[in-house]
């Protein structure tokens, strides 16, 4: 709405002048996704769908879900890893869905214990994507699920923080990953982001044959859809990447149950 502004000027004369602000668009960050897409590699706009390449998995840019009403759990001491993998994969996931990767569940070198993941991407964008098998007795819910966690190993050659991206995945309709689910609305718009490793906190170059801990925060992803289970949770490495990587204590971290 504009306002009028009384200025008083020498000899007495008074002006009513109108004035509008102008809107002020700000910039957005740079987690905007998909990060990786089948394209030159370039973020796509908003009218632009693109594949993942991962199966059952169609993306769009996103805009900002609105806030939930519902209570989020917080980040607290008490909260709980739920492993995905240590020293050999959970019973309640699969690996079968990853796509353009080999990948060895028995190698070394491992941060804890004797095996850890090698993953050898084998074409551009591939993914190691663990998925909740149909067949599994747990569930995942979305509103006690803070974030995942792993330790990545750089191999024997520093890693770019911008050759790795990480995604979480979620369903309205099932407690487990389904090839062809589109419950959750990523309509207009909306997805499951990913996220560059320098946008999780790793500002720098990752040296070669270092291990480093990775944590994914739900509620710092800028574009995280709702959902009402937590169904997936992938790796996707950036086109020309050939070489092995390492992965190992793969866990989502939860809120204490009631």
């Amino acid at each position: 709405m504009a306002k009028k502004l009384q200025l008083t000027l020498a000899g007495g004369l008074l002006l009513l002048v109108s004035c509008t602000p102008a809107a002020v668009v700000p910039a957005l960050p740079p987690t905007v996704s998909p990060l990786f897409s089948r394209g030159q590699g370039a973020t796509p706009t908003a009218a632009a769908p693109v594949s993942t390449g991962v199966p059952g998995l169609a993306v769009a840019t996103v805009a900002p879900a609105p806030p939930s009403a519902e209570p989020q759990p917080t980040r607290t001491a008490e909260m709980v890893e739920v492993p995905i993998y240590d020293e050999g994969l959970d019973p309640a996931w699969s690996v079968e869905h990853s796509a353009s990767m080999r990948i060895d569940l028995n190698a070394a070198p491992s941060h804890s214990g004797q095996k850890a993941i090698a993953l050898t991407p084998e074409a551009d964008y591939a993914t190691l994507y663990f998925t909740v098998r149909e067949q599994s007795k747990q569930a995942f819910p979305q509103d006690r699920v803070l974030g995942a966690q792993f330790w990545l190993y750089s191999g024997d050659a520093p890693l770019d923080p911008a050759d790795v991206a990480v995604t979480i995945v979620g369903s309205n309709a099932y407690p487990y990953w389904l090839a062809g689910d589109h419950s959750v609305p990523l309509d207009a718009g909306r997805e499951f982001s990913e996220t560059r490793l320098y946008d999780l906190g790793f500002n720098r170059t990752i040296p070669a044959a270092t291990w480093e801990e990775v944590t994914v925060w739900l509620d710092d992803l800028l574009y995280q859809a709702d959902a009402r289970y937590v169904t997936g949770l992938y790796l996707k490495t950036d086109a020309g990447f050939r070489r092995t990587l390492y992965v190992d204590q793969v866990a989502l971290l939860e809120a204490p149950a009631p």
